[in-house]
């Protein structure tokens, strides 16, 4: 699955947003992204030597069979939109562009003023949707990772299974400074995680639907993540006790079988070792929420 992001979103945490995100994701596109990197390079409000560099970083990244820069408009693509989604998409554009004007107007109507930040969030989404849209319209397989808009300007269909993702995303750390590419790519390469991707994308597609609001949204994640957290904890409580009991006790017995070339009772040890491991296994395998287990796992790896 493609995961869409929108370049400006990118200019606040920079290369360490890319680096969790795409574990969640095949590949990532980010929308505006060779636009984006002159700006960074050349334009007045990005000139610091983190800007300049981000932009090297970025640019050598779209070589890389992982990201992707989407350059078209909204207006290349509006063909493969639905009639419903062009008409929320312009009302929020005309709202946003009516509130810029008020602002700079300096008049006392500002109602949408106060609101500035969740339209031109609101607004960036929709984006973000439509080149989903547009790339699931023929074929594809593409989520707008991005933020679920404020309650009142929620879509009539409910919040869009990209927007539930990036709930689960938010809550996985941020890499630090020394967590460099290599490091991610590796994780990138680890089948268990891949796996464990895939199971949260299928569950999040699952979850939105209508009537889904934003709210209900981050409960359902927040009560599904504790839930498996909860039961793999009291699981991996037992098996370490287990283990640490089998190691102090045994550990004469061990010694002396050894010694007395007891091979079979070492070997039955050895089995009920591995079948303690086999049932932890198991035991994530039917654990509650474990849709959401990728979340755990990179907050453990990271």
């Amino acid at each position: 699955m493609l995961g869409i992001v929108d370049a400006s979103s990118l200019i606040k945490e920079g290369p360490s947003t890319l680096k969790r995100d795409i574990l969640f994701f095949e590949r990532i596109a980010v929308r505006g992204g060779s636009r984006m990197i002159e700006t960074w390079r050349t334009g007045r409000q990005f000139r610091s030597d983190e800007d300049r560099a981000f932009a090297d970083e970025l640019e050598s990244l779209f070589e890389t069979p992982f990201f992707l820069s989407i350059d078209e408009n909204i207006s290349a693509i509006r063909s493969r939109l639905s009639d419903a989604f062009l008409a929320e998409y312009d009302a929020v554009t005309r709202r946003a562009a009516e509130a810029v004007e008020i602002l700079l107007s300096g008049s006392d109507d500002t109602p949408d003023t106060l609101r500035m930040s969740e339209l031109s969030r609101h607004w960036r989404g929709l984006r973000l949707r439509a080149h989903a849209a547009a790339i699931n319209a023929t074929g594809g397989l593409a989520a707008a990772n991005c933020e679920i808009p404020i309650l009142d300007l929620a879509p009539a269909d409910g919040v869009h299974f990209g927007e539930i993702i990036h709930i689960a995303i938010d809550k996985v750390t941020l890499p630090g400074a020394t967590c460099g590419w290599e490091a991610v790519l590796d994780l990138k390469g680890d089948k268990d995680l891949q796996d464990r991707a895939r199971k949260l994308r299928l569950w999040s597609s699952e979850l939105a639907k209508p009537g889904m609001t934003a709210a209900l949204a981050a409960e359902h994640v927040s009560d599904t993540l504790a839930d498996y957290e909860r039961y793999m904890s009291a699981h991996n409580l037992k098996f370490v006790s287990g283990a640490v009991k089998a190691a102090v006790a045994g550990t004469a017995e061990i010694v002396e079988e050894i010694s007395r070339m007891r091979v079979g009772k070492l070997f039955q040890r050895i089995l009920g070792m591995r079948a303690s491991h086999g049932e932890l296994l198991m035991a994530e395998q039917t654990a509650p929420g474990r849709q959401l287990s990728l979340v755990t796992a990179l907050n453990a790896k990271l």
